[in-house]
């Protein structure tokens, strides 16, 4: 069958596989293609929206990181040996260690390129566990863990869509899109959910038990199962939430635009201010 094919082909998620074995029992391969290009277009969206939300941060913490190393080996080491020069006298500690740490990353410049070298290499290779890492950090924090859960719910549902306009069964379904799922708490619940149903379970009844949906998810699926109308929920709820991902992503970019200006300039700052420190206690001395 073409669905055994894609499944030997080993380039098919198994999304699309159980999509199209239940769209060959009805005879729809045409519908199930096009829910397919529909879930995939709205992952699409969902991954875009994430690398855009992380080039903003990337490109700032790129340019402190160059500007900062860059003033600690050459600038800094440099005014610091002048103002002694000039004074006769000791630099402040902090100043100090600034300068040490400067002309220790000029002096071993190789060893420290070895290091980032080294840290990207582990980046790549660890990137999984990395990634697992901090979207469990990013889960706790307030600002951010609304729109980690919002990209959850917008993976989950619309696979729910493809899966039950193309006739998966609802318990079947609900085993696969479960899969998209990496919130701890949301996909415990979604496989009890899931068992439930197995027992004999009603969906109406059981999905209340679901606390991580939000309370008017649980009340439109409560109202969609007693219609018999569960494929358009699960597609007005997988449109829904991808919107919900734009505006939440929008209000993350606003926020993280001045705070990361600030981070930025306390990063910058701190170099700055072991440089200026000296220089203001050296012309009120030349003043003196």
């Amino acid at each position: 069958s073409f669905a055994d094919a894609c499944l030997r082909a080993g380039k098919f998620d198994t999304v699309t596989v159980a999509v199209y074995r239940a769209a060959e029992r009805t005879g729809d391969l045409a519908g199930a293609a096009q829910q397919l290009a529909t879930k995939a277009s709205r992952q699409l969206h969902l991954r875009q929206k994430a690398v855009t939300m992380m080039i903003y941060p990337a490109i700032i913490a790129s340019i402190g990181s160059v500007v900062g190393t860059a003033m600690l080996m050459f600038i800094v080491p440099r005014i610091g040996k002048a103002i002694r020069d000039a004074t006769g006298t000791d630099l402040p500690a902090y100043t100090e260690v600034m300068v040490v740490t400067g002309d220790a990353l000029r002096a071993n410049w190789l060893l420290f390129l070895g290091v980032v070298a080294t840290l990207v290499v582990a980046f790549v290779v660890f990137r999984r566990q990395l990634a697992a890492l901090a979207l469990a950090i990013l889960r706790r924090l307030p600002l951010v863990s609304p729109l980690v859960a919002a990209q959850e719910l917008a993976r989950f549902f619309s696979v729910m869509a493809a899966m039950s306009k193309a006739g998966v069964p609802l318990a079947d379904a609900l085993g696969t899109a479960e899969l998209s799922v990496t919130a701890p708490k949301l996909r415990a619940q979604l496989t009890k959910l899931r068992q439930s149903l197995i027992d004999g379970g009603v969906l109406r009844v059981l999905i209340d038990r679901v606390e991580a949906f939000p309370l008017a998810t649980r009340r439109l699926l409560i109202a969609a199962d007693r219609a018999g109308d569960l494929d358009a929920a699960f597609d007005g709820l997988a449109s829904d939430m991808t919107e919900e991902v734009d505006r939440r992503s929008m209000r993350l970019i606003a926020a993280l635009e001045p705070l990361m200006i600030v981070i930025l300039f306390l990063f910058i700052g701190t170099i700055l201010v072991s440089v200026l420190v000296p220089l203001m206690t050296m012309s009120s001395k030349l003043g003196a």
